[in-house]
């Protein structure tokens, strides 16, 4: 299965029976799903809701903005007024200006410019044309969308798996590095008694003892073992595909803390620099993986 982006475009025309029908999708980086459409004239706005449940099948995490213009050629339409509605905003008017001690100036221009006053009537026929060429237009454009967040999906995979790889080869230096820690503190340690005692006998159960205790408390195998797992489950993540964005944004979080742990508990300077570079390139996983979807 392919690993999609969260950004993409997509679009398409379609016409049929004096209809014509423009349709462009964009989607963008969300954490969660939202879906914006909008239809010009806004005469076809009802067709929003199913252009949204098309988007959405699509779609399962992103922001995505979807633009419509429909044109019709040679159809006529019809105009009705709400008669009733009038009549309420009227007598609401007209109260409003007694309270606030207006003259009453309302002209019938005022009123049918108010919302819902007078619709466009079409005929079932040419609803159901127009929906059909709209539904069209819109499937070949969230096609290229999801072509198009395939295409870039595949780019950021490669990327992250060759961010995978950089990782392992920075635990696997961590790894050979941490067994020469505890040889050269008992170097150390051994050099500063020596010459602390000034050619006296040095307590070697002492240096045991500390050699002991530095090693428990400086110990990052579990730190290191848990990191490579991780690193594993990402690689897998990545290779079976699907909406894989949250678990991998999961993983870098416990692999920085993870890494972090690790880079307190070791005390080497040379251990530190290579948390470092791994904490940087772990960074650059996390900013990619929060494209994916």
């Amino acid at each position: 299965m392919s690993v999609c982006s969260m950004s993409g475009h997509g679009e398409a025309r379609a016409s049929a029976d004096g209809v014509a029908a423009a349709v462009h999708v964009r989607s963008y980086n969300r954490r969660h799903r939202e879906i914006v459409v909008r239809i010009s004239p806004e005469e076809w706005g009802f067709l929003a809701a199913e252009v949204g449940s098309r988007i959405g099948l699509v779609v399962t995490r992103g922001m995505v903005h979807c633009s419509i213009v429909i044109d019709l050629i040679g159809e006529s339409a019809g105009c009705s007024i709400d008669v009733e509605l009038a009549e309420h905003y009227g007598r609401l008017l007209r109260r409003l200006a007694r309270r606030l001690s207006l003259r009453d100036g309302i002209t019938l221009g005022d009123v049918i410019k108010l919302p819902g006053v007078v619709g466009i009537r079409r005929s079932a026929r040419v609803r159901s044309k127009v929906r059909r060429v709209v539904l069209s237009a819109v499937s070949d454009a969230l096609a290229g969308l999801e072509a198009s967040r395939r295409f870039e999906g595949e780019r950021l995979k490669r990327q992250l798996l060759a961010l995978v790889k950089r990782l392992t080869a920075y635990l696997s230096r961590i790894d050979k590095r941490a067994a020469h820690v505890v040889v050269e503190y008992r170097r150390r340690m051994e050099k500063r008694l020596i010459e602390l005692a000034g050619g006296a006998g040095v307590d070697l159960a002492a240096v045991n003892r500390e050699i002991v205790l530095m090693a428990e408390r400086s110990d990052i195998s579990e730190e290191l073992v848990r990191l490579q797992s991780h690193l594993e489950q990402a690689a897998c993540t990545l290779g079976a595909g699907g909406a894989c964005g949250r678990k991998l944004n999961f993983l870098a979080q416990e692999m920085m803390r993870e890494i972090n742990t690790l880079s307190a508990k070791a005390r080497d300077v040379k251990v530190g620099d290579l948390a470092m570079g791994f904490r940087l390139d772990l960074e650059k996983f996390r900013e990619q993986a929060q494209n994916l979807e």
